[in-house]
């Protein structure tokens, strides 16, 4: 299955985000922040794989990157149910599968 290019753009607007991401002010590129947000509002279709991108991004060992994807999520966990639902279902998951495989 193809990406739309709406979450193409919503990936790109990640990419430059998290390669702009100043650690020491936890500050986020903010025009790509507002870029990310209305593609968000505007097409709500892409989140389902924003999240997935996001816990992706995540899983990686660079703790700048997670401290970044959180402050992200924690921005659109803010703001829009559909990603509160989203995010909470991946993690759902998630945390099921880990428990699954320690058994």
């Amino acid at each position: 299955m193809g990406q739309s290019a709406e979450l193409i753009a919503a990936k790109r607007c990640l990419h430059v985000i998290l390669k702009c991401f100043d650690y020491e002010k936890k500050e986020l590129h903010s025009a790509r922040l507002k870029e990310l947000k209305t593609l968000v509002r505007n097409h709500s279709d892409i989140i389902v794989g924003l999240v997935e991108y996001l816990l992706k991004i995540v899983r990686q060992e660079n703790s700048d990157r997670r401290l970044a994807i959180l402050l992200i999520c924690d921005c659109f966990f803010q703001r829009s149910h559909a990603f509160r639902v989203e995010l909470t279902k991946s993690l759902q998951v998630t945390i099921q599968c880990a428990y699954f495989n320690d058994i």
